[in-house]
This record gives structure tokens, C-alpha cells and sequence, in this order.
């Protein structure tokens, strides 16, 4: 059932409700049923593929939408989340622990932004801080010690390309695509929920396929502005190069330095 529906989606929502009350009703006869669930399946499929541009930023950014814990509920079993990084705290931006989908064990790590103002703000908003990152190596390491497979969850499509770019042949599901710079279109969640389960098993199924990744030392990390001024601004840190007008180029001696930067430079607008 559609939670607190947008203008457009009221037909869909009566027609859940409707298909709530049928199949609580067991006398109510199987072509019904059926019927019903065609016929929510065409409106959803029609509203969706014909949104207006306003229409897809309220989709984009329904106060409502899913979050990493809400994916974790939908396609997976028994979680258990695990703390801290053993070394300054533990950061609720990023989230891991073990998991199951189906027959297999599975380390989880994402990001969470939280939905009350009082979560969001102990999530800072979902950026992580160098504590978390430091948390999620430790718990892959874990994995990594007991041979459970890591399953990181995000929605960025690009977030996918850029690991497929780095690791090789690894399993990707994307459910949301950028549609500009400040919104995205996003999958139905009955769909991201069959999507991130079929590529969970993909992915488990060839692990054995799958090389040990080893990250060069130093680390380049390349940061494209939306605006020339930023880059300038950057370009006076120590270690900073600038290739282009509005991209820097920062050589850091590890990726906790690289984070440690990132987040030092996350109150302007990166590309």
C-alpha cells in the first residue's frame, strides 16, 4: 500500500486498498483477484512512465522513501548490526552487520539518513565521517575472516559503475538514476526488492570468481565541482593539484586520508 500518496497517486492507492479488502475476504473468488492485481499493476506501470518533471521530483523526494534499513526489512533476514570502529566511536551514518537472503550469510554495509529530524541529525544526514569508513573496513575484514560475502547497498547508479570500474567482474543493482543534479528517478520498491535479491544470489554464486582487491598506495582521488570557484578554493590545500577549471586532483597516503579530506571539503557542491 502507497504511504501518505502524492496527488497523482490516488488511483493507486484506491485500488490497494481495494485489493487489501479482497484478499482479506476469503470468499471472494480467485479471477477477482487476479483482475484487481492486473489492473494495479497497469496503473502503476501507466502513471510512472508518464510522470511530469514536478511529478518525479516529489517521487524523488518523498520524505518517505526507502532507506537503507527499510531494504534491509524488505530483502533480508535476520540482521544483526555491528557496532563501532574500536577506535573513536560508532558512526550511525554508516550501517553494517550480518545478514541472510535465502540460504546464504551475507555482510551488510550502507548508508542511512535516518527520518526524524533527531535521527537524521545523529546520522549527520548520511555523510559519513572518517570513523564510520573505518567501521565498515573492519566489519569486511570480519567477513573476509569468516568467508561471508559483503553486499554494500546504495542506490547511485554511478556508485555501481565506478566498483565495476575498480574491482572487475562484481554483481551491481541500481534502483535509482540521476535525473539532474539535485533529483533522480527511483524504482517501484516491489522492484527494487526482486532486483537487489536476484543480484545478491548472482553475486554469491560466482564469488569464487572473484580476485582479492588491493588498493595502490598513494591514493588519487579526483573531485569534480559544479562551480570553477570551488576548485580554485581547493586548489590551495597542500597536496592538490588542479588538472582542469573546475576538477582537483588529491594524492593522499591511504583511503582514511582520503576520506578525512573529502569530508574536510563536503560543504561545497562536488559534481
Amino acid at each position: 500500500m502507497a504511504i501518505d500518496p502524492l496527488p497523482f497517486e490516488q488511483d493507486i492507492h484506491e485500488l490497494e486498498l481495494l485489493l487489501d479488502r479482497v484478499e482479506a475476504d476469503p470468499a471472494t473468488p480467485a479471477d477477482e483477484l487476479r483482475r484487481i492485481k492486473r489492473e494495479l499493476a497497469a496503473v502503476k506501470k501507466h502513471k510512472y512512465a508518464n510522470l511530469s518533471a514536478w511529478e518525479t521530483v516529489l517521487v524523488a523526494r518523498h520524505p518517505k522513501r526507502p532507506q537503507f534499513l527499510d531494504y534491509v526489512d524488505l530483502c533480508f533476514d535476520e540482521f544483526v548490526e555491528l557496532h563501532g570502529d574500536r577506535a573513536v566511536g560508532d558512526d550511525r551514518a554508516l550501517r553494517a552487520g550480518f545478514a541472510r537472503v535465502g540460504d546464504f550469510k551475507v555482510m551488510l554495509i550502507g548508508h542511512h539518513k535516518g527520518r526524524t529530524l533527531a535521527e537524521r541529525q545523529q546520522c549527520f544526514y548520511g555523510c559519513a565521517h572518517p570513523e564510520g569508513y573505518r567501521k565498515a573496513l573492519a566489519k569486511m575484514k570480519t567477513a573476509a575472516k569468516f568467508g561471508v560475502p559483503v553486499v554494500f547497498l546504495s542506490g547511485d547508479q554511478t556508485i555501481g559503475e565506478e566498483a565495476r570500474r575498480l574491482l572487475g567482474p562484481i554483481e551491481t543493482v541500481a534502483v535509482k538514476t540521476a535525473g539532474g543534479f539535485y533529483s533522480g528517478t527511483m524504482l517501484h520498491p516491489e522492484e527494487c526488492q526482486r532486483l537487489i535479491r536476484e543480484g545478491v544470489k548472482r553475486g554469491i554464486e560466482k564469488r569464487r570468481q572473484l580476485k582479492p582487491y588491493k588498493l595502490a598506495r598513494p591514493v588519487k582521488l579526483e573531485v569534480t565541482f559544479k562551480w570553477t570557484v570551488y576548485a580554485e578554493i581547493v586548489s590551495y590545500f597542500r597536496g592538490v593539484e588542479r588538472p582542469r577549471g573546475n576538477a582537483i586532483v588529491y594524492t593522499a597516503n591511504d583511503m582514511l586520508d582520503a576520506s578525512r579530506f573529502f569530508s574536510a571539503i563536503g560543504f561545497l557542491h562536488v559534481d
